[in-house]
């Protein structure tokens, strides 16, 4: 019991890293981290001693000779390790996705379809949504998603409705174009749903059909 007391403060050090680092990897992330999860904790662990493992491998202390006070920057430095890996892979995993996706297989890298589909932010996302028994469509802005990882929620912003003809019904579109109006819409209720992105979009693909 003695020896397990002795390793309690490391161990939790690593686990504190851990968590902090991975606060800050899904901070820039759409999916969040499950940190309740026995395969989380974990995960928890060995970041945290990675962590700690590279730090104390640099030969020099930077003046940090307290060990209270050296811990604490430990736990900063976990964060914003984390946030720079998340920077990082959100500017690299679209170009690796569209790379393996061209030359090796037709799988996502996330586990959650729907976050595959997300845009940069600031290129707008819009959705017609195709409801075959109701005979109509629903049009709208992509503004956020839940985290269903099937069939999730979604919040349209600017959305109309149209007949399977393209007509507009006046009647459900009264408030269409105001902006501080949005409607949450399930997207199993619906047979299609078409994604049209920005013009400018890297999710575009360019195909050579030959006829």
């Amino acid at each position: 019991m003695k020896d397990l007391f002795e390793i309690l403060p490391t161990a939790i050090l690593y686990l504190a890293c851990g968590y902090i680092f991975l606060c800050g990897f899904y901070l820039l992330l759409d999916d969040r981290f499950d940190f309740l999860s026995e395969i989380s904790f974990s995960i928890m662990l060995v970041l945290g001693f990675l962590i700690n493992t590279i730090v104390l491998a640099i030969p020099y202390d930077f003046g940090l000779r307290n060990i209270y006070v050296r811990d604490c920057v430990l736990v900063v430095f976990s964060f914003v390790c984390g946030v720079v890996s998340a920077f990082i892979r959100n500017y690299c995993a679209p170009k690796l996705e569209k790379y393996l996706t061209k030359n090796f297989r037709r799988k996502t890298i996330s586990e959650s379809f729907w976050y595959n589909i997300l845009d940069d932010p600031r290129k707008p996302v819009w959705l017609r949504l195709t409801n075959l028994e109701k005979k109509y469509n629903l049009d709208g802005v992509l503004l956020e998603l839940s985290e269903d990882k099937e069939n999730p929620y979604v919040l349209l912003g600017y959305s109309q409705k149209y007949d399977l003809e393209g007509n507009p019904m006046v009647d459900d579109n009264v408030n269409s174009m105001d902006g501080h109006i949005k409607k949450v819409v399930r997207v199993d209720s619906f047979d299609e749903i078409t994604i049209f992105y920005d013009e400018k979009s890297e999710k575009t693909v360019e195909l050579k059909i030959k006829s």
